[in-house]
């Protein structure tokens, strides 16, 4: 037993010396260097499906740039790198898994590298993408890591840890907030509840990456107006000798990304004698920097859509006015016409939901095409605060005109009436930083709280508010959990290491066992010689015949001389002296007096 446990302990010894060695061949969890990833978007509609449906990476990298097989590899390349033609060839080369390093500063990159990227993005979310596909900032860790991944790529592991595990969303919801200023209707009027023009944005945001979907123009600018908007007239209103005629709705509608769901929701839920009093809604959507295509410096440009020909009269009126303001604020407005194709499922923008309600309503932009990349792009991630702030002056002043009955611009919105500039640049950072992707971020996220809470404060002070949560429709599923994550880059070592190092412990492996089976074996002998002296010690007794005494010891040393050095020598005068010494010493019975030799 005892051998066989002794056994068990060198086997098991032997085995953590192996795998001690193999582990040698990975640094420690400490010492990796980690980079911040974002994963890709998921979705379905009806039966398809679209975005990245992989989330676990743990695989070599690869450079695209360099000569070699990319299949099972993660390839790690820049965005400017990325073209529609390299992702379809990427992809056809059976790669792992993507990781694509964004700009850290976005106002650095060229215009056609915008472009190009935002029809990348564009393919990306139009398709299936059978392989994990990540999204990381540029800097110190992302360069460190493609530095690695160029001098060393066979040798670098990429492993992801998500948090989390992708889930399909279920019971969506989002809000919409409203505020209401009531003004005093038109004098003499018999009607009693004022005529009502309806300011809205929707809050929410979209982009390949869910995490990286802050939409700081698109729609994070028509929030920030909106809000503006809001504190600007209800100081105006909240003066006896100031109330205009018209009753202002803010409206901030959520779900906008997804067909404009919060304003199609608030119209069909809303009192119909409310939308009967609602003289037009001016949508705001992307009001923040330059027009597409403009240079540094250039005329600011903005366009106005709507689906009502420019020669109707009711938006003709509007549509003076907006150019007047425009112009006094040296923008240039273009109007868009666009029919409303109501058998076409996609929902161009927000004001084609007040139009099928027949409903007068515009939406002002920089944009010209409702399709426009910028729209829906993750690097859409700076406003220009100083053409925010002309914007807004713009929808101000002409909405002024209206609810005076102006002839002729004033410059009402300056001093205590005019841009809170520090109100509307830190909502223009908070937009900037915040992702508000539906089915991503609920609707108690801390931006919303905050939207509320502004509208809020101002109510009791002559401005109604109202919060109103919808559900959305199962028409688009996203699936959720596992958005973000982290990558950590392993140094591993060459196949050749990983060959020699398993020779050299089977070799350790065999050299242990032989030399327990030496061990085991002589061992064993030893035992049985000392329980066969052990035995021939049993069978000596005292006797007043020295020689018989002598001759068996001599006998016994004689076969036995391994043990020679053990035994007393027979010779010693205690021995020889004995029967003198002790004449009487003979017991009665011989063979119960037995002598015992110190052998160990």
């Amino acid at each position: 037993m005892t051998l066989c446990n002794g056994r068990i302990v060198l086997s098991c010894l032997a085995l953590v010396v192996m795998m001690s060695s193999m582990m040698t061949s990975v640094r420690s969890e400490d010492d990796v260097p980690r980079l911040d990833v974002y994963r890709m978007i998921q979705y379905d509609e009806g039966d398809q499906h679209f975005g990245s449906r992989r989330f676990a990476v743990s695989m070599p990298a690869a450079d695209p740039s360099q000569a070699g097989d990319l299949a099972r590899r993660v390839v790690v390349i820049d965005f400017n790198q990325l073209t529609e033609p390299v992702l379809d060839d990427l992809l056809n080369k059976n790669i792992g898994a993507l990781l694509i390093i964004l700009p850290k500063d976005v106002e650095a990159v060229d215009v056609a590298e915008l472009e190009q990227w935002k029809k990348v993005e564009h393919s990306l979310m139009g398709r299936e993408i059978p392989v994990p596909v990540y999204f990381a900032f540029d800097g110190e860790h992302a360069q460190s890591l493609k530095d690695t991944i160029s001098s060393n790529a066979k040798n670098t592991q990429l492993v992801v840890s998500a948090q989390g595990t992708p889930n399909r969303a279920t019971g969506v919801q989002a809000t919409n907030y409203q505020a209401l200023l009531d003004g005093t209707g038109e004098p003499g009027s018999s009607v009693e509840a004022p005529r009502i023009i309806a300011v809205v944005a929707n809050s929410d945001s979209l982009g390949v990456a869910p995490e990286l979907s802050v939409g700081a123009d698109s729609n994070g600018s028509g929030m920030v107006a909106l809000l503006q908007l809001a504190r600007m007239f209800h100081k105006l209103y909240t003066s006896s000798r100031m109330q205009g005629k018209y009753a202002m709705l803010f409206l901030l509608t959520g779900a906008g990304k997804q067909d404009y769901s919060g304003a199609r929701h608030w119209l069909a839920s809303t009192d119909p004698r409310i939308l009967d009093r609602i003289e037009f809604a001016l949508c705001l959507d992307t009001i923040g920097g330059l027009a597409e295509g403009e240079e540094e410096g250039a005329s600011k440009q903005l366009f106005v859509h709507s689906s009502k020909p420019a020669k109707d009269p009711s938006l003709t009126r509007v549509l003076s006015v907006l150019n007047g303001s425009a112009a006094q604020e040296g923008v240039s407005l273009t109007y868009v016409h666009k029919k409303i194709n109501i058998s076409h499922p996609v929902v161009a923008w927000e004001h084609e939901q007040f139009s099928r309600k027949r409903i007068l309503a515009l939406t002002l932009s920089k944009h010209a095409h409702h399709n426009e990349g910028h729209r829906s792009s993750i690097l859409d991630r700076t406003v220009d605060k100083e053409a925010l702030k002309t914007n807004v002056l713009v929808v101000a002043n002409a909405l002024a005109r209206i609810v005076y009955s102006l002839q002729t611009s004033h410059d009402i919105f300056n001093g205590s009436y005019g841009i809170q500039a520090p109100f509307l640049e830190a909502w223009a950072d908070l937009v900037a930083r915040e992702p508000r992707m539906t089915a991503y971020v609920p609707d108690s996220a801390d931006i919303f709280k905050k939207a509320e809470a502004v509208l809020v404060e101002l109510a009791g002070e002559g401005l109604e508010t109202a919060k109103q949560t919808f559900a959305l429709d199962k028409t688009r599923t996203f699936w959720t959990g596992a958005s973000k994550g982290s990558v950590a880059v392993y140094s591993v070592r060459p196949i050749s290491f990983d060959l020699v190092m398993s020779v050299a412990v089977v070799c350790y492996l065999l050299f242990l066992l032989v030399l327990l089976h030496l061990i085991s074996c002589s061992l064993q002998n030893f035992l049985r010689l000392s329980q066969s002296v052990r035995c021939k010690e049993q069978d000596i007794t005292y006797s007043t015949d020295t020689s018989s005494l002598h001759k068996f010891l001599f006998r016994l040393l004689k076969h036995r001389p391994p043990i020679r050095r053990l035994l007393p020598n027979p010779l010693h005068p205690r021995f020889l002296l004995l029967p003198v010494v002790f004449p009487e010493a003979k017991p009665k019975h011989a063979s119960a007096l037995r002598v015992n030799f110190p052998l160990f």
